[in-house]
Formats: structure tokens, sequence, C-alpha cells
């Protein structure tokens, strides 16, 4: 039910975008219907990273909600953790009919590590040391190594 939400309000929100961009540039000449093709390419790009970040976010989701399953005997954060999942993948791939696939991947599970380490040391009260926090500093580098050298 709500990820039906959260995709109708994507989908929605990318529709009304693209069409604000046609619309601003439709009496003008063919550079101006050139513009128009890069700045339609510019948002999908951008919805392909949000499409990652929302996936990634999942990915952290589905994990927590492992831990709470109990290795799968309890029911509602089993489902739960499965539709999280299914989800999170549809998300996956819908950025990855954008971006590159190793990029994508890399970044999805960065965001999925990250986040899930952070998680339990708030939640869980795992311990945190100094030799974990480095090396989540370190995959937080090569996620923005990636977004930021990026070739479209």
């Amino acid at each position: 039910m709500v990820g039906s939400l959260i995709l109708k309000y994507i989908h929605t929100a990318e529709y009304r975008i693209q069409k604000s961009i046609q619309e601003i540039y439709f009496d003008f000449d063919y550079n101006a219907t050139k513009r128009t093709i890069f700045a339609t390419q510019s948002i999908n790009r951008t919805m392909a990273w949000i499409y990652l970040l929302i996936a990634g976010i999942l990915e952290v989701v589905w994990a927590v909600g492992m831990k709470y399953s109990e290795g799968w005997t309890r029911l509602y954060p089993s489902i739960f953790s499965i539709v999280s999942m299914v989800i999170g993948f549809y998300f996956l791939s819908l950025a990855v009919k954008t971006l590159p696939l190793g990029t994508a991947y890399a970044v999805w599970t960065g965001i999925g590590t990250i986040g899930t380490v952070i998680f339990s040391f708030v939640f869980f009260k795992e311990p945190m040391d100094l030799i974990k926090i480095v090396c989540i500093l370190l995959i937080l580098t090569g996620i923005v190594g990636l977004k930021l050298f990026h070739k479209a």
C-alpha cells in the first residue's frame, strides 16, 4: 500500500517535471528542441539517482526487518522484509535503466551497508570502534566519488 503510494507520487512528480520542461521549450526553434532533449535526459539521470537512493534506503529497511523477523520465524517482520526487498529491487531496476550497472550496484550496496551499520549502532547498541568508522568513511568516499565522477 505504502509502496504503491510512493511509486505513484514519484511517477507523478517525474511526469510533471518532464511536462514543465516540454512546455517551456514548446515554441522554440530546432536548437531549443535539442536543449529540451538534453534537459529531459538530465532529469532522467537525476530521477535515476533518486531511484537509487530510495532503493538504498529500502535495502536498510529490509535488512533491519530481517533482524526483527528472527530468522524468518515471525510472520509480519518477514512479510515486511520481503515487500521492502521487492520494492527496493524495483527502484534499483529503474535506476539501472539510466545509470551504469556497476556504478548503481556499488552505490546501492554502499548506501545499504552504511545505513545498516549506523542503524545497528544507534538502535541495537552494536559496538562502534575507530576501525569501523574509518571503513564506513571509505565506503562513503567511494559512493561520493562514483556520484561526482559519473560520466553521462
